[in-house]
């Protein structure tokens, strides 16, 4: 078993990666030999059990999102101001 760690960033640049190499061999199976496609399919599987791999793992993250979304929200809140303030009557604004 793997005891390295990795963060979200990594694990998506390395699914990215898994199958961005999966569409270039589905690519170039379309064009090689017989004795080839069988390579490549034995590749491609490899890739494919390593994509379910990564993608059944659990992904840790030490940031406390639920804190993180509420201080955008505050952030936008002082942005935009209260939407009650504003007033109930739309001036005129073309001439």
């Amino acid at each position: 078993m793997i005891s390295e760690s990795y963060t979200l960033g990594i694990a998506a640049d390395q699914v990215e990666e898994i199958a961005a190499t999966r569409n270039k061999i589905e690519h170039a199976m379309r064009h090689a030999s017989p004795a080839a496609i069988d390579s490549l399919r034995t590749i491609k599987a490899q890739l494919e059990e390593t994509l379910e791999f990564i993608m059944n793992s659990d992904v840790t993250c030490s940031v406390n999102l639920t804190e993180l979304v509420n201080g955008f929200k505050i952030s936008l809140r002082s942005c935009t101001g209260n939407i009650n303030d504003a007033s109930e009557v739309i001036g005129r604004t073309r001439l």
